[in-house]
């Protein structure tokens, strides 16, 4: 009977950590590629997996996985809308500029 729990805590380890490593693969080459608030947000989600079933060192984990991406998702969007003000006054400036007096 133990051997049979054994696996079972074991299995929901290697999920943990499967899905942790997923995150942090995901976050660090694919998101570099993606100028998208919603994709950190999706990618926040993976951290459920370690949260419902990870023993728990990787709930803690699952939990930081969740406020990282929210956190980096809003950061995004920060940055998002700060280029966008920044493109507006460049435009209305070369606007003015080519304006004759």
């Amino acid at each position: 009977m133990s051997s049979r729990s054994d696996r079972f805590w074991i299995w929901r380890k290697r999920v943990s950590v499967a899905a942790i490593a997923i995150f942090v693969f995901l976050s660090l080459f694919v998101g570099k590629l993606c100028y998208c608030p919603s994709y950190y947000i999706e990618l926040s989600c993976i951290g459920l997996v370690p949260l419902l079933c990870g023993p728990r060192l990787y709930r803690w984990l699952g939990c930081v996985v969740i406020v990282l991406g929210l956190l980096r998702a809003e950061l995004e969007q920060s940055a998002k809308t700060d280029f966008e003000r920044r493109a507006e006054q460049v435009r209305a400036e070369s606007i003015r500029q080519a304006q004759p007096p």
